[in-house]
């Protein structure tokens, strides 16, 4: 399991003129933001600056800031066209850049994905052949180059023993973001739905976490811990309830009997009675919330259909995404080898549409398909969704190789939140998701290579 290092030696110009190249870099970014900013933003420019310059510097500190930023994503700045997320990639990426450029080399490391990751890419851009509008098929193209570089960067920058620092840090950032959407709901009285800052995007990054969380506290031997991991379980679990997100509750719960399944594989292969013990108490403690908050809290359980009295759509949610899987599978067989082209569906959806579908053109107009498979396989085809399967295949296979490797507590609470939070993504690509556009294609690169970077202890 383990990868080795590639080195790519930078140019002596490169080498000699770094600092230029790194201030030009910074110049690029901050003057036109500064630009369309109010003037007395201006006064803030020398300390950004300092702070800018200070975590270019420091490739960890980017990476985590990066992370805090996924649960701010419905914060943009810049007049509202830039993610503040995709602005803390752009840091991470300059990051990685001048480590290496003072470095004087770049290390890429090889990962089991390589080829896997190239011929899915491969694939996809054979269907910018079809593309009616090139320029939205390039641009989600280069989205798919920019989460793959993340994952590249990542692998090659962070070392196995701060995974566990970083996976705490995540799951950290979801308990506390997820106190906002519970005072909502509560406040409500579990009327509508209740996403928190982030919105609907950092929901699908809660629900990860929970993952994350539960395999921390299946493999904890400290009773301790053990509570704190279970309390922070219980807030993350009542978080994905308010959200009331039918898709993510059926993917928590096939992953739920997924990592169940998989605990007690485990302990019956190695005796870990400690590890039943704590299925059982968190079955119970789960049940034991689900029905207090649906029945002590009565409120809560009328209020998704509160939220659905009085919508504003003339359906249901859940129609308007079979009208959109209709569209994808006739999509589909206008093209079934390579498809309309990456990045079409939305724009072409609502052309020629069908008479019967024409009452709801608002609601599915300029929105992808609600499904990763299915929108692979109407804008790359059979061929990029066969590849896409196959790559979803290689991560969980990956990832499972290094849960069975796992022999320690420390080993396995990684190991099986990797694998979980894998499973998690796979499934839920089958039915809803959008795991590589927006903040959840970074999620998706940095579980990816936590999965690559992590190397279990050697059994003794």
């Amino acid at each position: 399991m383990n990868h080795s290092t590639e080195t790519i030696n930078l140019s002596n110009f490169l080498r000699r003129y770094w600092p230029v190249v790194i201030l030009t870099a910074i110049i690029s970014i901050l003057v036109p933001v500064f630009y369309s900013l109010e003037n007395w933003v201006l006064l803030l420019g020398p300390p950004l600056f300092l702070v800018f310059l200070f975590v270019l510097l420091n490739f960890q500190l980017s990476l985590y800031l990066l992370i805090f930023s996924m649960f701010l994503g419905g914060v943009l700045i810049y007049q509202g066209h830039i993610n503040l997320s995709s602005v803390f990639l752009g840091v991470l990426l300059l990051s990685y850049l001048a480590k290496g450029l003072v470095s004087g080399k770049i290390s890429i490391s090889k990962t089991p994905l390589d080829k896997v990751i190239l011929i899915f890419m491969v694939a996809i851009a054979l269907s910018l052949i079809n593309a009616r509008y090139l320029y939205l098929g390039v641009w989600t193209y280069l989205w798919h180059v920019c989460i793959f570089v993340l994952f590249y960067v990542v692998a090659s920058s962070v070392e196995s023993s701060s995974l566990k620092n970083l996976l705490s840090f995540l799951i950290l950032l979801a308990v506390l973001h997820s106190i906002h959407p519970l005072i909502q709901s509560i406040s409500s009285s579990g009327a509508g739905r209740a996403f928190g800052i982030g919105g609907t995007y950092a929901s699908n990054i809660i629900d990860i976490c929970f993952l994350f969380c539960l395999s921390f506290f299946f493999f904890e031997e400290r009773s301790k811990h053990r509570i704190l991991w279970g309390t922070a379980l219980l807030i993350l679990l009542a978080s994905c309830l308010v959200h009331k997100i039918r898709g993510a509750v059926i993917g928590l719960g096939l992953s739920y009997v997924f990592m169940s399944m998989m605990v007690f594989r485990k302990s019956m292969n190695e005796g870990l009675e400690f590890v039943r013990r704590n299925l059982i108490i968190s079955s119970v403690a789960i049940t034991l919330a689900v029905i207090f908050m649906f029945y002590t809290l009565s409120a809560l359980s009328k209020g998704f259909g509160h939220h659905l009295s009085y919508s504003r759509l003339p359906i249901d949610t859940t129609q308007i995404r079979f009208i959109l899987w209709d569209l994808a599978l006739k999509f589909f067989f206008q093209n079934p080898v390579i498809g309309i082209g990456l990045g079409q569906f939305a724009k072409l959806s609502t052309i020629g549409l069908e008479p019967k579908y024409q009452m709801f053109y608002f609601y599915i107009s300029n929105i992808g398909t609600h499904n990763l498979l299915l929108s692979y396989l109407s804008e790359t085809g059979v061929i990029g969704a066969i590849c896409f399967l196959f790559f979803l295949y290689s991560s969980l296979r990956l990832a499972w190789l290094k849960f069975k490797l796992s022999t320690t507590t420390a080993d396995l609470k990684l190991s099986g939140a990797l694998l979980g939070g894998l499973f998690y993504i796979g499934i839920t690509s089958l039915y809803a998701g959008a795991w590589t556009t927006n903040i959840l294609g970074m999620m998706l690169a940095l579980i990816l290579a936590s999965t690559v970077i992590f190397k279990p202890s050697p059994s003794t």
